[in-house]
């Protein structure tokens, strides 16, 4: 799937002064795009789960039963859609919200993701594009956690195991495409009879 000059990423950090004077640093993935664009369909925060003093490979069960945590990503939600020119999202799953830490099965970073209320089993083809995306810039706090490939042939770690995406760089670095690999494996062999 290209992304190609349509596809305007403008990763930029923000940071949120959060009940008891903590400052979590996020990205936030930015698209310039009209809404039937591939960019506009997952707009992603992405934060280090350490800053919510987490070690970012807790279980769904544990994140879905952590009603602090849901109400401190819903404040950070309601504040980033209008700075993300979402308006207001209250009513929305979007932006999508993902906590990120350090790869633990040698892949290139690790994520919880929440839309927007509940912990994905899994991460979606999207979140896992913007995720991997948001690994490249430096300063962004994905990329400070992120074990970078050489061939940008990522694998980013999830609940439910990895998601590998391809991204493809420009001279310059910039994005000139994106796409996942998935692999088929025959489940069964059969004959029908007519």
């Amino acid at each position: 799937m290209a992304i190609g000059t349509s596809w305007a990423t403008l990763l930029t950090t923000k940071t949120f002064n959060q009940t008891g004077g903590v400052i979590i640093p996020i990205s936030m993935t930015m698209t310039a795009t009209t809404p039937n664009q591939m960019g506009s369909k997952l707009r992603p925060v992405i934060m280090r789960a350490s800053d919510f003093g987490m070690s970012g490979h807790e279980s769904r069960d544990e994140l879905e039963a952590d009603t602090d945590l849901k109400a401190r990503l819903e404040s950070i939600r309601l504040k980033a859609g209008p700075m993300m020119r979402l308006d207001d999202v209250r009513e929305r799953s979007v932006p999508k919200m993902t906590l990120i830490s350090n790869a633990l099965c040698g892949g290139a970073i690790n994520t919880r993701s929440f839309i927007p209320h509940r912990c994905h089993a899994t991460i979606g083809v999207f979140a896992a594009v913007s995720v991997a995306t948001a690994c490249l810039p430096d300063g962004s706090p994905a990329h400070a956690l992120a074990v970078v490939p050489g061939d940008c042939r990522f694998s980013i770690e999830h609940p439910g195991g990895a998601s590998e995406v391809l991204i493809e760089q420009d001279e310059d670095g910039g994005i000139k495409g994106a796409g996942t690999l998935r692999t088929a494996r025959k489940l069964m062999d059969g004959r029908v009879f007519p």
